[in-house]
């Protein structure tokens, strides 16, 4: 007969009264279950089962068959093999449960080699790897040449509830007979699933773990979608991994972290201090009408660096890839950035502080400036090793109105080893190339405009405010 949930909890709190006046400790409903899946010889173990709180690990094959007590076998394999494999988590227990999965693939070398990184992505073995388990963490063990990876599930595990973890593992085509003659005597991923008490634990999985005495370290690698993005950032790992595209709003403090997108479309809105934050990766398809990355809203002390992306201006009149405000220190570096043809800005603002731009393309800005920002600039302009085509309007405009110099560039301006290609000014005038009253050095060396040297100057706009 299984106890109602007020009894379970009543019993639960003695255990703990009576452990707290004998032991200094406390008590909590745990269960966990696991998965070793020989991509040979197959098996699973499954310890502690308990009527209360309980959770299970289970396969089923591309036929519908259920695999409990041993995993799928895979006898033959061959590079470039998608192998179906579905993996679920089942709350087999009658109460609610938080749950997380640690995952350990052997052979952790070949991988790697394979896919150029040591901290492999789970999700580029196990390639539809469920966006509701968020990874928290991934190891490397060089003596056992395994990864593993830990994820918790985004949500609370209802009773009965099965939820898949991934359905696919690839085996990349790029393996050759070297690495597949290693790989001959096969490899394992073994699934362990965790499951822990929700109530009095914590507002969440990590959380409910760590009070039950289970924390494991957030470490080297976290994966996440826009519902994870902030305990992702917040975890005390160096660089999160974007699962998907889409919208991603950044309205909390972060700082010293890289955020890849790993080639998804996606957008970043910065409302938060961003203190040292890099986002890379971005491979914009023009889908979304809006910056690829915005920080006109950022808090005061933040500083951001969009580097190794593919942006597209959108938007209409006024619309950018990037935008910026006097809040926010912005990098952009190893970026290809283009306009869609509705007179649109690579980068905009009403104001700006520091703004270093380094070895990146700017093409097709025909119908407005490349950079553009309308009003004072409070620290110092660098644009270095660009390369610059069909920009028909001209390069950067650091004010508006009043004859183009009612705003200033309180710094430094430096314009070297740029290269221009059918680059006019503003209405083909050329002084309108630039528009900068600069109040700091101007440096201007290395440029070259049409295959000749180019060496721009008051007649391009560059004026001193000394």
């Amino acid at each position: 007969m299984k106890l109602n949930k007020k009894k379970v909890f009543t019993l639960a709190l003695a255990v703990c009264l009576i452990a707290i006046l004998s032991m200094s400790s406390l008590a909590w409903f745990t269960d966990d279950d696991s998965v070793t899946n020989d991509f040979f010889i197959a098996g699973s173990e499954d310890e502690n089962p308990d009527d209360v709180f309980s959770i299970d690990v289970w396969e089923k094959d591309e036929d519908g068959k259920r695999y409990d007590d041993e995993g799928i076998d895979y006898p033959a394999i061959l590079p470039g093999d998608d192998l179906y494999k579905e993996v679920n988590v089942e709350n087999t227990g009658a109460y609610e449960q938080y749950a997380r999965v640690i995952v350990t693939v052997s052979d952790a070398h070949i991988w790697q080699e394979l896919h150029g990184e040591i901290y492999v992505p789970l999700n580029k073995i196990a390639t539809d790897l469920s966006s509701e388990f968020q990874p928290w963490s991934i190891e490397y063990d060089a003596d056992a040449d395994a990864l593993t990876y830990v994820l918790y599930y985004d949500h609370i595990l209802a009773v009965d509830e099965v939820v898949n973890l991934f359905t696919n593992v690839a085996i990349p085509e790029a393996m050759d007979r070297y690495q597949a003659a290693e790989m001959a005597g096969g490899f394992q991923i073994g699934v362990v699933a965790e499951a822990v008490q929700t109530e009095h634990v914590g507002a969440n999985a990590a959380e409910a773990f760590a009070t039950v005495g289970k924390a494991i370290e957030a470490g080297n690698f976290t994966y996440a979608s826009a519902e994870g993005l902030k305990d992702a950032l917040a975890s005390g790992v160096d660089v999160v991994t974007l699962s998907e595209g889409g919208a991603y709003d950044i309205s909390y403090a972060v700082s010293n972290v890289t955020i890849d997108a790993d080639g998804h479309n996606a957008t970043f809105t910065v409302t938060g201090l961003a203190e040292n934050l890099v986002i890379t990766g971005i491979v914009d398809t023009a889908e979304a009408n809006a910056p690829s990355v915005n920080v006109s809203g950022a808090a005061e002390g933040s500083s951001v660096t969009v580097t190794n992306s593919t942006l597209i201006s959108t938007g209409g009149t006024g619309g950018a890839a990037i935008k910026i405000s006097k809040n926010c220190d912005l990098t952009v570096d190893s970026c290809n950035l283009s306009d869609d043809g509705n007179k649109n800005y690579a980068v905009y603002g009403f104001s700006g502080n520091c703004i270093t731009v380094i070895n990146s393309t700017f093409e097709g800005f025909e119908r407005s400036w490349a950079m553009q920002i309308n009003g004072t600039i409070f620290g110092d302009v660098k644009i270095d090793g660009c390369v610059f085509t069909d920009c028909l309007e001209g390069i950067f405009k650091g004010s508006v109105g009043g004859g183009g110099y009612n705003g200033l560039l309180n710094g430094d301006f430096t314009f070297t080893n740029n290269t221009l290609t059918n680059c006019n000014g503003h209405d083909g005038v050329e002084s309108k190339m630039f528009t900068a009253k600069v109040t700091g050095t101007i440096t201007v060396d290395g440029n070259t405009r049409d295959g000749a040297e180019y060496i721009p100057g008051t007649a391009s706009g560059i004026v001193s405010a000394k």
